[in-house]
């Protein structure tokens, strides 16, 4: 990988967008970190209290995380630098992603990637169709207020008990962290990479322009002749 724009001594090239971020991105890339926990956690959470409201249901539990899976993915390259999510990039390296570290390097290299994953399943998510994160929050609200509506849905745990409540309620907190977290880490994400992008020197002229360029001119050559304007007699 070559000097960016910037040349080899600075600016955005291919080389730093491999390494930690610059200071200017500190802040984002600390509230996605924050995010990327949230969203870990969220998921976790919304499999172990799904799984025990419903076990039959446990695999299409796993199936609606799978974006968010994926978006983790995403973070814990992003994140490579990271001493907390260090360990679980080698790891990722070293078994289920062994072939991605030439596609992916990681680092910067995944921040607009990160940005628009996690809005896209934001938007997604706040669809209002069956089985959406906006939906399942309203459905969990109201069946956490509906003993009636809860009646009809055939739960492992005992209805309106109080563990039957604490994992409801764990489900749909979980539903709208994760979704919650997925939108702020996005947001941050492409504001970041607009600030990256920001940051890069703008490209010079050639030698062309340098030389007389613009429309019409001619590069001057390095004896006499004819140049950009009068000729001599």
């Amino acid at each position: 990988l070559g000097p960016g724009p910037g040349g080899p001594d600075g600016g955005m090239g291919a080389a730093a967008l491999l390494g930690p971020p610059p200071d200017s991105l500190l802040p984002r890339f600390r509230c996605i970190k924050g995010c990327l926990i949230a969203l870990i956690g969220s998921v976790v959470v919304k499999l172990i209290s799904g799984t025990l409201l419903t076990p039959s249901n446990a695999f299409g539990y796993l199936y609606n995380s799978l974006n968010a899976i994926l978006n983790m993915v995403v973070g814990i390259f992003l994140l490579k630098d990271d001493p907390l999510f260090a360990p679980a990039y080698r790891c990722m390296l070293s078994t289920c992603c062994r072939n991605c570290e030439e596609q992916c390097p990681g680092g910067m290299t995944c921040l607009c990637t990160w940005g628009m994953v996690c809005l896209l399943t934001a938007v997604f998510g706040l669809l209002p169709i069956d089985g959406s994160d906006l939906m399942t929050i309203i459905v969990g609200c109201r069946l956490i207020f509906d003993s009636d509506e809860a009646s009809k849905t055939k739960w492992w745990l005992p209805v309106q008990s109080i563990a039957w409540f604490v994992m409801l309620g764990l489900f749909t907190l979980a539903t709208t962290i994760g979704l919650l977290s997925q939108m702020i880490g996005g947001w941050q994400g492409m504001k970041g990479y607009q600030d990256l992008l920001g940051a890069a020197p703008q490209p010079q002229g050639g030698d062309w322009a340098q030389g007389g360029g613009g429309f019409g001119g001619y590069p001057r050559g390095g004896g006499g002749g004819t140049g950009t304007g009068t000729g001599t007699g």
